[in-house]
């Protein structure tokens, strides 16, 4: 457990979205998150988010945070502070296309390229299409082939109809010795060079910070790097207990009472 004594410590918090942040059903930020980010910085600590969502999707998401807030997106191929691109990790563009085209042709999955700011699917996917644009928010573009994307790719990810789990071992047989492949959803199967660690090491560096003085949140197999490297691991209570394994502290509740907590125990201290 983190003792009270070393909360002290704690430069930077980074959180997962969805599942963490977002609990299932809900699609829009509590207004009591921008106050504590806001509380957290006046005491010289900075908040990133570390998803695997994209930066447009996270920068609307966050409107109303700060101008430079860091965002480490796509699992952490993609890192920014407010519009900067801070770093990105790409995949190698030939096996990024062999990857699409494997997840194409696999029962009830279909496939989804992202660049650091855009991400792509193929023509006349329909409601897929609608899916990714208009209920997961994403800047989307549509390309006739996997070829004609015209950035660099950070990450190809499955989208399984009858859950991610289905079909991750496939995946893993194939890409798993070169590439971190995750599942980030109940239907999504993501494949980086990257991981939400790495993502961290890029913010922290920014901030000559350790990873050791940040406190971590997440909920899902691909925020296991990011919890091993933060000095503070919080996972939710709906976690895999591989991944609460990882923490130092279960969230039984929302992140906003964890940050609470955190910000009365340094209040605390000052007396």
């Amino acid at each position: 457990m983190v003792k009270p004594a070393e909360l002290s410590r704690i430069r930077l918090v980074a959180c997962d979205i969805d599942g963490t942040l977002l609990p299932e059903g809900e699609r829009a930020l509590s207004p009591r998150l921008f106050e504590l980010i806001r509380r957290l910085a006046d005491r010289g600590i900075r908040f990133t988010t570390a998803s695997g969502r994209q930066y447009a999707c996270q920068r609307r998401l966050f409107a109303k945070g700060p101008e430079d807030m860091f965002y480490i997106c796509e699992n952490g191929a993609a890192v920014f502070r407010g519009t900067e691109e801070i770093s990105s990790v790409s995949l190698d563009r030939r096996e990024a296309v062999r990857i699409a085209e494997y997840m194409d042709s696999m029962d009830q999955c279909e496939a989804l390229v992202s660049g650091p700011r855009f991400c792509y699917l193929l023509e006349n996917r329909g409601d897929f299409f609608s899916l990714i644009r208009d209920q997961v928010g994403n800047d989307t573009a549509q390309v006739s082939r996997w070829e004609d994307i015209p950035e660099e790719i950070v990450k190809v990810t499955a989208f399984c109809r009858d859950g991610g789990d289905r079909h991750l071992s496939a995946l893993e047989s194939r890409w798993g010795g070169e590439y971190n492949v995750a599942l980030s959803g109940d239907k999504w199967v993501d494949i980086t060079r990257a991981s939400k660690a790495d993502g961290l090491r890029k913010v922290c560096g920014v901030l000559s910070i350790s990873p050791r003085e940040v406190m971590a949140f997440g909920d899902n197999y691909n925020d296991t790097a990011i919890l091993e490297a933060a000095g503070y691991a919080v996972a939710m209570s709906h976690s895999p207990e591989r991944v609460k394994a990882l923490a130092a502290k279960i969230c039984q509740g929302r992140v906003e009472d964890e940050l609470v907590r955190l910000l009365d125990a340094l209040e605390g201290m000052d007396l």
